[in-house]
């Protein structure tokens, strides 16, 4: 078998091998992730290599092997189609976790047209991003789960949402302050919420561009406000009356 590296397979010493890319399936549902690249003359023995690359590995994956060339080509045509929403997809690679690929799918699943949804919360719940919990006293109803939704854009949104976690940024923290409270899943899901109500607002108003808020936002605004009111509180638990005041 013959693996290669990019460099390699630009470089002219094969003139009868083609490069091919490896694209991996773990299980039924999961995206196609890319997995390596082959050199071969034809597709039948770049399958072939593809499974000694990965019986070496001890993996057992499905795999899809393509051309190179054909997947320059598709590139040009995606572009080709992309350009009339070029503005909104630039608009939306201003998010953290969002690149060009990302927009694009979120582009072609929910459109641009947001007088469909008045407002973030309707986007959020056609694409099952509310989850059925409600809080009362202590007490919980609903199991949490966001539904069926549209399974493609929920896939790239919480691709997104990992991608954002290692950022430092407002929603790099607020992921990693839920996750510490109730775990990785659901801080996903509310990070995903948060980019597509953001999302909504950039494809609502052309004129709209995202501005981070920080990852000390919540130490700068909410901690300070949690605090005054905790201490107001205190105060007219005791019997008084509270009137704050800006310091001069």
């Amino acid at each position: 078998m013959t693996t290669v590296t990019a460099r390699d397979v630009t470089a002219s010493d094969h003139p009868d091998l083609e490069p091919w890319e490896v694209f991996q399936q773990a299980k039924d549902g999961d995206p196609m992730r890319h997995g390596g690249n082959v050199l071969a003359p034809d597709r039948e023995l770049a399958v072939h290599y593809a499974r000694e690359l990965f019986a070496r590995r001890n993996e057992s994956r499905r795999l899809w092997v393509v051309r190179r060339a054909d997947i320059a080509v598709l590139d040009d045509q995606i572009e080709t189609l992309l350009t009339p929403f070029a503005p909104a997809a630039e608009r939306l690679d201003e998010l953290p976790g969002i690149g060009p690929v990302a927009a694009a799918v979120i582009i072609a699943e929910i459109g641009l047209d947001m007088t469909r949804f008045p407002t973030a919360g309707h986007l959020c719940s056609w694409a099952k991003f509310s989850p059925g919990v409600k809080s009362s006293a202590g007490k919980t109803q609903g199991n949490g789960s966001t539904g069926h939704g549209n399974r493609y854009l929920a896939r790239i949104l919480g691709e997104a949402a990992v991608m954002a976690a290692r950022s430092d940024t407002f929603l790099g923290e607020r992921y990693r302050r839920i996750a510490r409270r109730r775990g990785k899943k659901k801080a996903i899901v509310a990070v995903g919420r948060s980019m597509l109500v953001i999302i909504w607002h950039l494809l609502a108003d052309p004129e709209t561009h995202f501005n981070d808020l920080g990852a000390d936002h919540f130490t700068r605004n909410v901690n300070t406000e949690l605090k005054k009111r905790n201490h107001i509180r205190q105060l007219e638990a005791l019997g008084y009356t509270v009137t704050l005041e800006p310091a001069a």
